[in-house]
């Protein structure tokens, strides 16, 4: 497999806010709590920060996270994530455009 990014970081509106979604998201894929460096939060290799004058927020940025265990993990991820009011972009189902056993769902984040 081909290594690409080292670390991400997207600057958020508000960090608190962000926390709670990206903690939620990845909760439900099996990642545990974010190391939390000042005004940051990072989770592995993808971190928020605080947006600022010269660092403004990230924007149209399209963000797929892996589900490791099935499609019923993408299922009951997406279902939590709405039910704690995330905006949906995607229902669960294939998604042939990507890949044919492609199969994934989508929210907003927080700053869309």
């Amino acid at each position: 497999m081909l290594d690409v990014f080292d670390h991400v970081t997207l600057r958020v509106e508000d960090v608190e806010r962000s926390r709670r979604f990206y903690a939620l998201a990845l909760e439900q894929l099996g990642y545990g709590e974010p190391y939390r460096g000042g005004h940051f939060f990072e989770w592995e290799d993808l971190s928020i920060s605080r947006a600022d004058e010269d660092r403004p927020p990230t924007r149209n940025l399209h963000l797929a996270l892996l589900a490791r265990s099935s499609r019923d993990q993408v299922d009951e991820w997406w279902k939590a994530m709405t039910a704690a009011g995330h905006a949906d972009d995607g229902a669960p189902g294939p998604r042939p455009q990507y890949a044919a056993d492609y199969y994934g769902a989508f929210v907003r984040d927080p700053d869309s």
